[in-house]
């Protein structure tokens, strides 16, 4: 009869020739236990908290005294409205406010054809040396001021 060999695992193996007596390989090999033990109570509270609505539904019963009449219903409906058309009307002028300012950027400035002249743009050569942006920097901090 063939005794089969026990396929040693991962802490077997580390530990092969080392001090098992110290700590660490006895650690390692409660570690899955303890995992495994942690994971099931995290998932058990959770399902507590979760749940807990539904437990305190079922076992508390609802006097007469506490149940809301369908008077508050109707008022939180009006305000819910209220506010659901202010919005409506404020989305209405930002889509206003919107569409104008596209069109003030996006319409072109069209000229007749004599008007137009074409701008020739300077080359690196002519633009060494300058200094660009001061003039219009200056135009505008005076005009702050």
């Amino acid at each position: 009869m063939k005794t089969k060999k026990k396929n040693p695992d991962l802490n077997e193996i580390v530990f092969e020739d080392r001090n098992k007596e110290y700590g660490a390989y006895i650690l390692r090999k409660l570690y899955s236990k303890y995992v495994t033990l942690s994971t099931t109570g995290a998932m058990i509270l959770f399902t507590l908290i979760a749940s807990y609505p539904l437990i305190t539904a079922f076992f508390v019963q609802e006097n007469n005294d506490t149940k809301s009449n369908g008077n508050v219903k109707v008022i939180i409906l009006k305000i819910f409205l209220q506010k659901y058309q202010l919005l409506k009307k404020i989305c209405k002028f930002l889509k206003l406010i919107l569409q104008n300012s596209l069109n003030q950027i996006m319409v072109p400035d069209v000229k007749p054809d004599a008007l137009v002249t074409n701008e020739v743009i300077p080359t690196q050569q002519e633009l060494s040396g300058k200094i660009l942006g001061s003039r219009r920097l200056k135009e505008i901090s005076m005009e702050q001021m």
